[in-house]
């Protein structure tokens, strides 16, 4: 008989051993440990934050550990809504707030569009300043090159700012409709031209900012555009301005008031009036909050996080228009990174949650939270760790359960540390416990130890 079958059958012998062995493996039977992650890795900064930046006094907090729970959980059943972030791309350490990174690098460009896919955003609203802004400019061409690299799966487009105008209004003379024209037909062959541009009907979009404080003739703006490019306006004015196909919400801390002080009846009027153009196309706003505190131009306006609270909220309220059988098509969520304004959920948003714990004799471990709130978290992990810095998860608890037997997995005996994570809902920060003791008192020697096999943390 050939060798090479003789050997065949023999491993396939063993196999089958193995199998059967593992499959009645004795209810005393003892587990051990085996690492697959660390401590380290389960509360290290998973953003792309900027590694020197601390947080700010108006409540963007230094890069943490988040949730990357889809985005889409917080949107209502069968969602297909595609959902925007607005960036903004002028920080490099000298004009704007020192945020650690500089928003050119195409480094950090590649970081951010990678956090952004990782969460659920498919595209990104550039907050662009014109063809006369040459740093800001420099940093939007390099984000379309990022994302055209990232093979379909990310799109991006324009908004032009106010600040754009900046010039041509302390230019006497300057037209200020031909401003905006020549802007728009520079960005048309600049980034329209991308394949990964966003389109709505087939035409490029735009979107602005600010820019009804200046008077345009939008009949020259319609003749004089190149690419038939369709606008996105603010606000529910949008749904009815020349050249728009819709309006997109936004932060609005003017808004604030006693009885509403998330600004969520804007959102609410917002959708009324979208409801009243169902031919139009809106794009709905989420935000965690807002404090400008530290901007230049700010005036002290807030909307508080509510640790987390506001940023659910946003969602909720949107889920009352919308569902599975009457879709949102877009969702802009206000902002990614303008931290001068506290609106930035690329460092995660802080849902002041802190857990604790104990196991008992029995090996029942239970835990509670404080802080925050539960519906601030998506699910609990549990980790087990014989030196308290390589860990193993053991399983994984719905939000809402506080308990679990680890004594049902018959740790073999020894000192060990247990670790409760809470994964926050998307966005919000993720909390690690601190070391909990578990002793597991001397086994049965005659008892053979199997491993337990590790699950892999989200």
């Amino acid at each position: 008989m050939n060798r090479g079958l003789i050997s065949l059958r023999a491993a396939v012998l063993v196999l089958s051993v193995a199998v059967f062995f593992a499959s009645t493996v004795p209810a005393d039977a003892q587990n051990t440990v085996f690492p697959h992650t660390t401590f380290a890795a389960e509360t290290a900064n998973n953003t792309s934050t900027a590694a020197a930046f601390r947080g700010t006094i108006n409540g963007d907090i230094a890069g943490s550990n988040i949730s990357k729970v889809d985005i889409r959980n917080l949107l209502y059943a069968g969602s297909t809504t595609r959902i925007f972030a607005h960036f903004q791309p002028w920080f490099d350490r000298h004009h704007h707030y020192d945020v650690g990174y500089n928003s050119s690098d195409p480094a950090q460009i590649h970081n951010q569009v990678g956090d952004m896919m990782s969460r659920g955003i498919s595209g990104a609203v550039i907050d662009w300043y014109g063809r006369g802004n040459g740093f800001i400019d420099t940093t939007t061409q390099r984000f379309r090159s990022e994302v055209d690299g990232r093979g379909g799966a990310f799109q991006f487009a324009i908004m032009e700012d106010s600040g754009a105008f900046a010039t041509c209004a302390n230019t006497p003379g300057c037209d200020f409709t031909q401003h905006f024209i020549d802007d728009l037909n520079y960005a048309y062959e600049t980034y329209a031209s991308s394949a990964n541009y966003l389109r709505i009907h087939g035409q490029p979009v735009y979107f602005t900012f600010g820019t009804e404080h200046y008077a345009l003739d939008w009949t020259r703006v319609a003749a004089g555009l190149k690419g038939n490019p369709v606008f996105i306006l603010q606000n529910a004015g949008g749904f009815t301005r020349p050249m728009s196909v819709g309006a997109y919400g936004w932060v609005q801390p003017s808004n604030v008031t006693p009885q509403d002080p998330m600004s969520l009846q804007y959102i609410t009027d917002f959708f009324w009036n979208a409801n009243r153009h169902p031919a139009e196309t809106p794009f709905g706003v989420s935000y965690k909050g807002f404090d400008d505190s530290i901007a230049p131009w700010g005036s002290d306006r807030h909307i508080q996080q509510n640790c987390g609270q506001t940023w659910l909220a946003t969602f909720a309220r949107t889920n009352q228009y919308f569902s599975a059988e009457k879709q949102l098509p877009f969702i802009q969520l206000v902002t990614w990174n303008d931290y001068e304004e506290g609106t930035a959920i690329e460092t995660g948003i802080d849902n002041c949650v802190a857990l604790a714990g104990a196991v008992d004799g029995s090996g029942n471990l239970a835990w509670s939270i404080s802080g925050g709130l539960e519906n601030t978290i998506d699910h609990y992990s549990i980790f087990i760790s014989k030196n308290g810095r390589d860990l193993m998860k053991i399983t994984d608890v719905r939000a809402g359960q506080h308990n679990l037997n680890i004594g049902s997995y018959n740790f073999i005996a020894g000192n060990y540390s247990v670790f409760v994570k809470a994964w926050g809902q998307p966005t919000l920060t993720n909390k690690m416990s601190p070391a909990i003791s578990y002793v597991v008192a001397g086994q049965n020697p005659g008892v053979k130890e199997f491993l337990i096999s590790p699950k892999p943390s989200n």
